[in-house]
Parts: C-alpha cells; structure tokens; sequence
C-alpha cells in the first residue's frame, strides 16, 4: 500500500543548461573585442566562461528566492551565503578580465622628449615645504 501526500508537488522552475551557450558567448566576447592574437582569445574565453557562470549562478539564486522551503530549512542561510559568495567572484574576475583585455588592445603610448629635463606623469601630486 502507498501512502499519497495531500500536499500537492509545486512546479519546480527547471534551471536552465547555460553549457550550451558557453561557445556563443565566447564566439561574442571574441568578435566583440576583434581579438587576434592568442592572449586575446584566451581572455575572451575567460570572459564569456565567466559570463555564463555568472548567469548560472544568478540562476540559482533567483530559484533559491522562489522556493517556498527557504523560510524553513536552516541550512539556507549558508548556501545562501556561499552562493553569494560565488556570484560575487565571478562578477570580480569578470570585470577584470575584461580591463585586462581592454588594456592590452589600447594602443602603446609613444611618447617623444626633447629635452634635458622631463618630468612625464599624470595625476601627481608634488608637495614643496617653503
């Protein structure tokens, strides 16, 4: 004999496969930043990888919030946290991969001193003691 719960089963929102989107987001970041030389590639790699983490774990989250076991599991609090966590990481390493890329596209600096005296800087501050 089974026993069937009175409490009815809620939908359970599915998490999307975001794998599946991963080569098209580096595909995009590649495109985006025009990238050519290896460096390159491997830092949009990491970018759209990063991306798509970020989603993923957002994903979880947003989840997370929708379920009605939240206010009652006393373990949500550090899932909650250590999620936290994860989105946080992966929204830092995004972004600086992202300056390293754009750093790395500028263009060099090319400067020319005619002089017997240069001093070259930007945004110093000189402190003189009279």
């Amino acid at each position: 004999m089974t026993t069937t719960s009175n409490k009815q089963a809620e939908p359970q929102k599915k998490i999307i496969d975001l794998d599946r989107y991963r080569g098209k987001a580096i595909i995009h970041f590649k495109k985006e930043y025009q990238c050519t030389t290896a460096t390159e590639k491997v830092l949009a790699d990491r970018i759209g990888s990063a991306h798509i983490e970020l989603i993923a774990y957002q994903e979880l989250f947003n989840v997370w919030l929708a379920s009605a076991e939240r206010r009652s599991s006393p373990i949500n609090g550090r899932d909650l946290d250590a999620l936290s966590r994860h989105i946080d990481r992966t929204h830092r390493q995004m972004l600086a991969t992202i300056i390293a890329l754009r750093q790395i596209k500028q263009a060099p600096m090319q400067v020319n001193v005619i002089a017997r005296n240069a001093f070259v800087g930007q945004n110093q501050q000189i402190n003189v003691e009279a």
